[in-house]
């Protein structure tokens, strides 16, 4: 999958395994720009099968945390404009 530079993208998966191997190939295949994640799932378990090392990841949760965005509109629309191409 190529991506577009400044766009949005919604993946839609069936097992957390999809989702992996859908954004190992995101990042592999688009190595000249940087990847942005907001998940509902912790950096932690993306931790467990991914290397997010190349991907500025924003948690979406209630709870504050270093990295975290609550699930509001306004805030993930802050965070979106916020994230460095």
């Amino acid at each position: 999958m190529e991506l577009g530079v400044g766009e949005i993208y919604l993946f839609d998966y069936q097992s957390y395994n999809q989702l992996h191997m859908a954004l190992e190939i995101a990042v592999e295949k688009n190595i000249n720009f940087s990847c942005s994640l907001i998940s509902r799932m912790p950096p932690r378990r993306l931790l467990e099968n991914l290397d997010i090392s190349s991907i500025n990841v924003q948690w979406m949760t209630e709870t504050n945390h270093s990295h975290s965005a609550k699930p509001e509109l306004l805030i993930i629309d802050e965070a979106i404009k916020n994230f460095k191409h």
